[in-house]
């Protein structure tokens, strides 16, 4: 039974492994947007219509117009799957579904295969199954900002895996004694969970079984490393032998080669040096990064001296040298051979071209074999002019096949041959044999060298230009490939409408390579894939537990061998490291496992917790760790510690991005900690963003107070009826918010001094801005004072309460310096908008005391302070009052003052409005404006009312009585009735003296009108 029809018409999707799609047998090409991908795979398996707000929730953000980009990424799904003869993907106002009936889908097939347990199915019919897992569902889709998606995904690749293994497990116990027939499924199990301690062991058994016995230790060592991260292994392990030599290293042959572009330079210097007149053998030695050309360059210039009449034959040194010695001599010689015509193996080669003769060891044996190959070169090249040698990979010849050469460059003399050898310079340093013949050569002035870097960016334009046309997509494929000739070709190839995430060829060639290293090499490369393209030596050394002087000596050879980029010096502390190309690093990073890649996430998320406070700009490597690596608890945390810095560096959105990322993660944590950060988190969350409803943020922060309160949280529970009064007040619900003012202060009594003291400051300054309660309010001042003063605590709140009674008993440089030293402790704890409400304090001190210049001077302090705060009334508050500044120092017309008071109104900033327009219309009213005077004290008196402002309320009143006199001479008896009863409240010093300057003014009578009895009234005014 095949797995997929040999010839099956229509679609076909495979979403095991990397998604694909094919249609009568060949391959789409897939869309660009990994979101895209990840909707077609998920609209794919759910297999039912999903409400487009579904959707938009699972894979977008706010910020990203999500029903938009969901449009755009239908309009490329519905070109890759619908066809003329069928409409695949149904959308409609409300749902998304794709009608696959007639398509063929891997994960369908499987399980329709299985339509009961893996035991009840033949063993044929497992066998077709197992074919079927290709590798992780949707793999390389991983999504780990949008965790719903991310969520889904994980809980599916978790039941296909869990069946995978399931069928394995089947096949091994029907395959009974047969340890050939049971190894390749064990290696299999052992790749689906390499921490199954039970599949290692028996992987062991196995090995050992069937005469394994080198890559059972190995196996052993492996082991050791591996679980001793998680527990010990329950097998015993071996002592460590030598590894086995490395096998032969196979580079994907490409399918069609691309045009030669760039290297003029170099051209032009190796032509000079072929046609240069000499005799005997010379060397020349192109080395670089793999990719980078090297073979490509040998080849054009061997088929350029081809054409000009020289002799040409060229090899490449395989990998493994283990009973391959002169392996590429073989190779040149037996192309000589050919091209020669003659089928006669040239006397004295015999031991070296015929099959099965035995190879002389050293000794007269091995010069006789020496010189007769120097002959026969000599020979070669004296019959065309000219002979030249191309080897490719020098960095693996073997030692006899070093010392042949070096026998023939001193040897030949009387003849011309040219070798012409690649080599990656890094690994040709450890090799003893080569190096030592090169560096000889080199001595003696036989050796010409050329370094090859990449190409620069207009000739990798020009060499994806044939297969690519879009010139966008030409720039991203030189962005990706940075420059490396092999992968932008192998980009170019599979590149389609959009860049695949990794080609497989590539991923290939760099997993050849790896396998290659040894296996502390390869541990290093794989931790440091893990820490990212750059990465920090100092945290490389601590995950890898190495000892520093090997990991020093580790990198330095990755580095010369082109795996990696070392930036500085290693050896000094927190030095910085990057892989020399990401896509090395993608391939290295691809070929974890999923439960492997958990675990070292994990590791690096406790190593880098470990290494830095989490307040520090390390916070955010910490919630990315712990979030691949699982655990969930320390990337809230790392999310809230990295928000509060994203706020203190006015990054807000990116605070905003932090606190609901958190959120969602902690829906996954256990009850205290659930709850306690949570409430954390949505503190971060309004700080960052102003919520544009109560009904946003607030139903959520009363469960969480609740649950807090349960839970005995009551520093939590506190914070979280503070929440609520900020919110209550910015949304100007003066009663609510002294309501939960109130019960905060409440259930701070029973937590710590220094929670008691931050609650009652809090308190002290809520009441007084709402001119609530001032007596207990101060009382609430006093004791926090006294408490911190036991404590050693200074925190914002109390200066700035200080600063608050201050301004209201009317001792303005007494308030002055209490708010000054309340901005400098909002300063050093970042605490960005308790600093604006200070200097928003301390701009009104300056308004009152009609010190315009001052105050514009800090107006600029504001606007800068404003503009990089949330989206709430903030910024417009601070353009207002600077605006209003200006106006008043003659630096602006009033104009803009109105345009900032409009500005305010579209944020329903009631409270800030009416201070403001009292502060205009007392300027206007010392210039004698008074329609503007009683225009602006109309509307802030409404505002003032309605916000319950008593002090506010009491001087707008004033001030329109006042206007009312210099206009019409007289005010209506009502309003001094109103302003009387006004008298009645708590309102501010400032507020009293005026409205008593209007009362006492006998107010109707308009200023200098006689009184009845012939005396003159003087008009009031607090000028």
């Amino acid at each position: 039974m095949p797995a997929v029809p040999a010839e099956k018409d229509g679609l076909q999707i495979r979403l095991l492994g990397e998604l694909e799609l094919t249609a009568h047998g060949r391959r789409l090409p897939l869309p660009q947007s990994k979101k895209t991908r990840a909707l077609l795979g998920y609209l794919v398996l759910t297999a039912r219509p999903q409400r487009r707000d579904r959707l938009c929730t699972l894979l977008w953000d706010v910020a990203d117009d999500p029903r938009a980009a969901l449009r755009w990424s239908l309009s490329k799904l519905r070109e890759l799957v619908d066809s003329p003869a069928e409409r695949r993907l149904i959308a409609d106002r409300e749902h998304v579904s794709l009608d696959l009936r007639n398509a063929y889908v891997d994960v369908v097939e499987l399980k329709r295969l299985l339509s009961g347990s893996p035991g009840q199915a033949p063993t044929p019919t497992l066998e077709v199954v197992r074919t079927l897992f290709r590798g992780e569902l949707l793999e390389g889709l991983e999504l780990s900002d949008f965790h719903a998606y991310d969520a889904w995904c994980i809980a599916e690749r978790k039941l296909l895996r869990d069946l995978h293994r399931q069928v394995l497990v089947t096949l091994l116990d029907r395959v009974g004694s047969y340890p050939d027939k049971a190894l390749p499924l064990v290696r299999e199990l052992v790749h689906l969970d390499p921490l199954d301690e039970r599949a290692r062991a028996q992987l062991l058994e196995l090995l050992h079984a069937t005469g394994r016995v080198r890559e059972a230790e190995e196996q052993s060592r492996v082991n050791r490393r591996l679980l001793s991260d998680s527990m010990p292994p329950s097998v015993p392990v071996q002592a460590a032998s030598p590894p086995e030599p490395r096998r032969e290293h196979v580079q994907p042959a490409p399918t069609e080669e691309g045009p030669f572009v760039g290297r003029d330079p170099e051209r032009e210097r190796l032509r000079a040096w072929l046609a240069a007149p000499r005799q005997g053998l010379r060397v020349l030695v192109i080395d670089g990064d793999p990719g980078v050309g090297k073979s490509r360059l040998i080849r054009e210039l061997t088929r350029e001296a081809a054409q000009g009449g020289a002799r040409v034959a060229s090899a490449t040194v395989p990998e493994v040298r283990a009973g391959w010695p002169y392996a590429p001599w073989r190779d040149l010689l037996t192309q000589l051979a050919a091209g020669a015509g003659d089928p006669v193996t040239p006397e004295g080669l015999a031991p070296l071209l015929s099959a099965g003769a035995a190879l002389p060891q050293g000794g007269g044996d091995r010069d006789t074999l020496f010189r007769a190959i120097t002959a026969h070169l000599e020979q070669c090249a004296s019959a065309c002019g000219q002979l030249i040698l191309g080897i490719d990979d020098v960095h693996w010849l073997d030692d006899d096949s070093a010392e042949l050469l070096y026998f023939v460059a001193r040897s030949l003399r009387t003849a011309r041959v040219d070798a012409l050898l690649s080599a990656r310079q890094g690994e040709l340093r450890d090799q003893p044999g080569i190096t030592r013949v090169l560096r000889e050569l080199r001595r003696q002035g036989l050796v010409e060298e050329l370094g090859l870097s990449p190409l620069t960016r207009e000739q990798t334009l020009e060499l994806v230009a044939s297969t690519v046309s879009d010139a966008a997509v030409r720039e991203q494929l030189y962005q990706q490939s940075a420059g490396n000739p092999l992968f932008a070709i192998e980009l170019a190839r599979e590149c389609r409408a959009g860049l695949p995430p990794q080609p497989s060829s590539i991923s290939r060639l760099v997993r050849d390579r790896l396998d290659g290293l040894e296996p502390g090499q390869r541990d290093v490369l794989c931790w440091a894939s893990i820490l990212g393209k750059s990465f920090d030596s100092d945290l490389l050394a601590q995950v890898v537990s190495l000892d520093p002087e090997i990991l020093v000596e580790t990198l330095e050879r990755l580095e010369r061998y082109g795996w990696l980029a070392l930036q500085g010096s290693i050896a000094h502390s927190g030095s910085a490291s990057a892989f020399s190309h990401d896509i090395v690093r993608h391939a290295v990073y691809d070929q974890l496992s999923e439960p492997r890649r958990r675990l070292m996430h994990a590791r690096v998320a406790r190593a880098l917790a470990a290494r830095h406070d989490l307040e520090s700009a390390h916070a955010a490597a910490v919630a990315y760790h712990a979030t691949l690596g699982g655990d969930r608890g320390m990337a809230v945390r790392a999310c809230l510690s990295a928000g509060r810095r994203c706020l203190r560096l006015f990054a807000l959105s990116d605070a905003q991005s932090l606190a609901r990322r958190g959120l969602t993660y902690a829906l996954e944590l256990a009850d205290p900690e659930r709850t306690a950060l949570s409430i954390d988190l949505i503190q971060l969350s309004i700080e960052a963003h102003r919520p544009a409803s109560l009904d946003e943020v607030v139903p959520r922060l009363v469960e969480l107070t609740a649950r807090a309160l349960d839970l005995g949280l009551v520093e939590h529970a506190r914070l979280g009826f503070y929440l609520r009064a900020f919110l209550t007040w910015e949304q100007g619900h003066a009663a609510d918010a002294r309501h939960f003012c109130r019960e905060s202060e409440r259930i701070s009594r029973s937590g710590d001094l220094r929670e008691r003291v931050r609650a009652l400051g809090e308190a002290a300054c809520c009441l007084a801005r709402l001119e609530r309660d001032l007596p207990e309010a101060e009382a609430f001042l006093l004791e926090a004072e006294a408490v911190a003063g036991t404590e050693d605590l200074e925190p914002v709140v109390l200066p700035l309460a200080r600063g608050q009674f201050a301004i209201h008993r009317g001792e303005l440089d007494s308030a002055a310096s209490a708010l000054d030293r309340a901005r400098q402790l909002a300063a050093r704890d970042g605490d960005r908008l308790n600093e604006f409400y200070v200097l928003e304090h301390r701009i009104d001190l300056e308004l009152r005391r009609h010190d315009y210049a001052r105050a514009l001077q800090l107006s600029d302090d504001l606007v800068s302070l404003g503009e990089r705060l949330r989206d709430g009334s903030e910024a417009p508050f601070a353009r207002a009052v600077q605006a209003l500044a200006r106006y008043a120092t003659g630096a602006d017309s009033a104009l803009s003052f109105d345009h900032g008071i409009e500005a305010l109104a579209l944020m329903d900033a009631k409270q800030r409005r009416a201070v403001l327009l009292v502060r205009a219309a007392e300027l206007e009213a010392s210039r004698s404006a008074w329609p503007l005077v009683r225009a602006h004290a109309e509307l802030a008196l409404r505002l003032a009312d309605i916000m319950e402002l008593p002090s506010e309320a009491a001087l707008a009143l004033a001030l329109l009585i006042e206007s009312e006199h210099a206009l019409h001479g007289k005010a209506a008896s009502e309003q001094l009735d109103a302003l009387s009863a006004k008298l009645s409240l708590p309102i501010s010093a400032h507020a009293r003296q005026f409205a008593e300057r209007i009362l006492s003014s006998n107010a109707p009578v308009q200023s200098g009108q006689e009184k009845p009895d012939g005396t003159r009234h003087r008009r009031a005014s607090l000028r």
